[in-house]
């Protein structure tokens, strides 16, 4: 079975000798220097695969306990593969211990730290933290601009499948080790923010056809920013496969999205390609309205920031309310009724007409 891997340091610490390619190598702990002023509103630049692997990453930290759950029972054939040389009973109990966590926010100088790594990788054709004359991790980093730090993390395979396929290879930790999981499981950590406080990521999913690195490659890396505001941060998307989450190629680009406290706007945003957004925000209570381009109608959210503490908050298109001039209203009614994606009447309006 290939082995997927991971790395993870803390500054304080004396460097550990590597782990050999079956086990993970922990996972590194950092910062970026992407300190967010006021309300800050972030260039992301995400693919939908990559949007996908990050919705699965958030998905698990919300709950753990159910996201087990939904991996064990996966449909997905290489999902399941990989599981069959696990020892299930063993995974529970060790996922047991996991907690829920604040969702990790998108950074685009981890997202070139990715890239890097990913391009090295396939260049190199070989899986690996420390590809031949790319430099040390931590310069790795430093170089990209994240940097002072004080945890950075990563996670790499090279033999993934699908978003899916590497989320899932990364959070069960399937590989060489006691009961099929790799001791400790480094990638899983990471992921969930064991041992090291990991608020944000990058990620590079991309094709690659080499003997060692297809049909594609992932890189994850994890950091924690000095003094990083909360982020505001979810997707726009239509659910058309009704799996209840987020899949590539179902993202609302161009939706818009503002940030209200009472009647007064606080911040402005349009989702991305990959139908996401992503605003630094201050603590308090929030109206979030999703509406425009491809969502057709209004979806209003509320959401409570803690400071510093990144919240979520996502639209799907069968939440709207979609004025629909074609219906035909009683007399008495104007003809500003809504109704949501499922034909369900929300509102209606009274003429004043006698």
């Amino acid at each position: 079975m290939k082995v997927i891997k991971s790395i993870f340091r803390r500054i304080a610490r004396s460097r550990r000798d590597r782990l050999n390619n079956a086990r993970a190598q922990g996972t590194f702990s950092f910062t970026s220097l992407e300190l967010l002023e006021g309300r800050t509103l972030l260039s992301v630049n995400v693919t939908p695969a990559e949007q996908e692997v990050l919705e699965l990453m958030n998905m698990m930290r919300a709950d753990p306990a159910a996201h087990l759950d939904f991996l064990l029972n996966s449909s997905d054939p290489n999902v399941q593969n990989g599981i069959d040389d696990v020892d299930v009973n063993l995974l529970r109990t060790q996922w047991a211990s996991l907690t829920p966590q604040p969702p990790l926010a998108w950074n685009e100088t981890l997202n070139i730290v990715a890239d890097n790594h990913n391009q090295a990788m396939i260049n190199a054709n070989i899986q690996s933290h420390n590809v031949p004359g790319e430099g040390g991790f931590r310069e790795r980093f430093n170089n990209a601009g994240y940097s002072p730090f004080t945890f950075i993390g990563e996670n790499v395979f090279t033999r993934a499948r699908s978003p899916l396929h590497a989320h899932a290879a990364f959070a069960v930790d399937w590989g060489a080790g006691p009961g099929g999981i790799q001791s400790p499981p480094g990638h899983r950590n990471s992921m969930m923010s064991v041992g090291a406080p990991f608020r944000e990521v990058g990620i590079r999913y991309e094709a690659a056809n080499g003997s060692n690195t297809n049909p594609f490659v992932i890189s994850e890396d994890f950091g924690s920013g000095n003094n990083l505001k909360a982020q505001l941060l979810g997707v726009a998307y239509n659910d058309a496969n009704q799996d209840g989450r987020y899949n590539a190629g179902e993202q609302l680009a161009g939706v818009n999205v503002t940030v209200k406290q009472g009647n007064t706007v606080i911040a402005n945003d349009v989702t991305s390609a990959a139908g996401n957004y992503q605003i630094s925000m201050d603590a308090g209570n929030y109206t979030v309205e999703f509406s425009g381009g491809p969502m057709g109608g209004m979806v209003t959210k509320q959401v409570t920031i803690q400071t510093n503490v990144n919240a979520k908050v996502d639209a799907l298109r069968s939440e709207a309310l979609l004025p629909d001039p074609s219906r035909t209203f009683p007399s008495g009614l104007s003809n500003g009724a809504a109704y949501d994606a499922s034909g369900n009447l929300h509102i209606a309006y009274h003429d004043t007409s006698d």
